[in-house]
């Protein structure tokens, strides 16, 4: 079972529910593999995860990071090449030389000195938060993430790959930024590498969702639940839905399911 965490497993409040916790604790104990894919960073998943007693590897930060909760490692890390990453934020910078444009770097955020993190609802983690220009990018970049007060996702997106030239794959998981990452990467291809290392095929994989960056990893599964609550393109992705996650709808399919 793999599972996005914001918006689908968490309530809107952020917290686990007793009931979901339970369901998860009868998956383990059933012999099922539970692994949540998510869009946030390791350094933020990592906690969750393991409170949540998913000591298997988890999906993060879009399927650009895959990491071992039990040994504490960071696994695999896949970066935009600097030149990529330039040229983004070049065209970004073009559009509004105003925008808030920050780096996750391997496990670190990489933030220029007037943004504030709470802005974007982001806990300023200080052992992992580098304050510098981004006006020189490198040794690569595990993800961009920008936003504007005025211009739109749908906007930002469509000079992100403009910068891009096809090199960069380009999304949003909800919150007021898009965010880009090196060809070929997300939620599905994160997923896949950690099903092929643990041999389960992708027919075998239940998946859960409720945003537009989980709709590789929905449309990739072979069978797939968007939460009510989910936007209209997760809801297309996938096979069958369930109630929003407020109502723990993760949680009565993984009932039912056992």
């Amino acid at each position: 079972m793999a599972t996005d965490l914001d918006g689908t497993l968490l309530r809107s409040d952020g917290t686990v529910s007793r009931r979901t916790r339970e369901a998860l604790g009868a998956a383990r104990a059933a012999g099922l593999p539970v692994v949540a894919v998510t869009a946030r960073p390791v350094r933020v998943a990592r906690g969750i995860v393991a409170d949540l007693g998913l000591h298997h590897e988890a999906v993060c930060l879009g399927g650009a990071q895959r990491y071992d909760v039990a040994a504490g490692r960071l696994l695999e890390d896949r970066r935009l090449p600097d030149e990529v990453a330039t040229a983004v934020v070049a065209a970004l910078r073009d559009l509004a030389p105003d925008a808030d444009i920050v780096a996750e770097v391997g496990l670190d955020i990489h933030v220029e000195h007037h943004f504030e993190l709470a802005g974007w609802g982001f806990a300023d983690i200080e052992a992992h938060t580098v304050r510098r220009s981004l006006g020189i990018l490198g040794p690569g970049v595990s993800a961009l993430l920008c936003g504007h007060l005025h211009h739109g996702l749908h906007e930002l997106e469509r000079v992100a790959r403009e910068g891009a030239d096809g090199r960069a794959t380009v999304t949003w998981s909800g919150g007021p930024h898009i965010e880009v990452f090196a060809a070929g990467v997300d939620k599905a291809a994160g997923l896949a590498a950690l099903c092929a290392q643990l041999g389960i095929a992708a027919a075998d994989v239940v998946a859960f969702g409720d945003q537009r960056n989980d709709v590789p990893m929905l449309a990739w599964a072979g069978r797939s639940f968007a939460v009510a609550n989910g936007v209209a393109a997760a809801r297309e992705a996938a096979g069958e839905g369930c109630a929003a996650n407020d109502e723990d709808g993760v949680a009565a399919v993984l009932e039912a399911l056992l």
